[in-house]
């Protein structure tokens, strides 16, 4: 498929184990560190770069953890941005610590486009879950799972479980990329994909790429000057020009 403005976007979820330890009661307990039995660490990610059809999986179920971690850091290496829900501060800072404990550098930086700091940022929603918006705004769920008995399964070696576990990883992917576009236009500070394209001549859409945009009347952003305005066709995104168009007078007070 047809990438209009050569940024490379990569859609990624991750799958985690829970943490074992031993605890003494089940109300308000407090785990120390001595008690761990077992740490948190990723079991499966997937990840669907924008505009190819192809999903890509890493799973313990079929390679080894360090393998598993190393194609998704090569995955995140080739990244301009990266698209998730709560990503900022899960999934990426998870795959951080796997990298750091595996001694990798850090990743080449990327944009990280969090669909829930947008969520929360842009609207009031009864629940900002993943499930809940994009059941209202694009009538469609994430994959049931069962609860906490697949993870179990999953840890036990259950191969069926695994396959539902993956799938389940698949299904995040795709619904997270479909929440994106959805909401493309409502993305505040989104990195401006006009920078991407190499004839940059004719106006751009900073959230999409389109060049299907329109004149909106003049933006004044700050207590001086002021600057064409545009709106997007495809995704709705405003943007303005970066050359004055209206200089302030002498009356104009600071």
């Amino acid at each position: 498929m047809d990438n209009p403005s050569g940024m490379k976007v990569l859609t990624l979820d991750i799958e985690t184990s829970p943490i074992q330890g031993y605890v003494w009661g089940l109300w308000q307990q407090n785990l120390q560190i001595d008690r761990i039995i077992e740490p948190t660490r990723t079991l499966c990610w997937a990840a669907k770069w924008e505009h190819e059809d192809a999903v890509y999986l890493g799973s313990e179920s079929f390679q080894s953890h360090e393998d598993m971690i190393l194609e998704i850091y090569d995955l995140v290496n080739e990244a301009d941005a990266i698209v998730g829900y709560n990503s900022q501060s899960f999934d990426m800072k998870h795959l951080n610590r796997e990298f750091v404990e595996l001694e990798l550098a850090p990743p080449l930086k990327y944009k990280n486009i969090d669909l829930l700091r947008v969520v929360k940022t842009m609207f009031k929603f009864p629940s900002n879950k993943l499930d809940y918006v994009a059941g209202v705004l694009l009538d469609e769920h994430k994959m049931d799972t069962g609860g906490f008995s697949l993870w179990e399964r999953c840890l036990a070696g259950d191969k069926e479980a695994w396959k539902q576990m993956e799938e389940y990883n698949i299904e995040d992917v795709l619904l997270t990329e479909r929440l994106y576009h959805y909401l493309q236009g409502w993305v505040p500070a989104h990195p401006n994909r006009a920078l991407w394209i190499e004839d940059q001549s004719d106006p751009v859409c900073p959230n999409c790429g389109s060049t299907h945009v329109v004149r909106k009347g003049i933006e004044r952003p700050a207590r001086v000057n002021a600057y064409q305005r545009y709106k997007c066709v495809e995704c709705g995104a405003n943007s303005r020009g970066r050359s004055i168009v209206k200089k302030a007078g002498e009356g104009v007070l600071m």
